[in-house]
């Protein structure tokens, strides 16, 4: 399988529909907020082009 490597300058962050109410069931909800808000928060220290 060919890996594909991902520029950070060629990437978006999109983030759809986190609601509150649905999280509890989603799998592996508290692992996926907290990826969620280390990426916005990453993003948000970076610069907008």
């Amino acid at each position: 399988m060919k890996t594909i490597k991902i520029h950070k300058e060629d990437a978006v962050l999109l983030l759809i529909d986190f609601q509150e109410r649905l999280m509890p069931a989603m799998e592996n909800n508290k692992e996926l907020a907290a990826t969620v808000i280390k990426l916005i928060r990453r993003r948000a220290r970076r610069p907008s082009s």
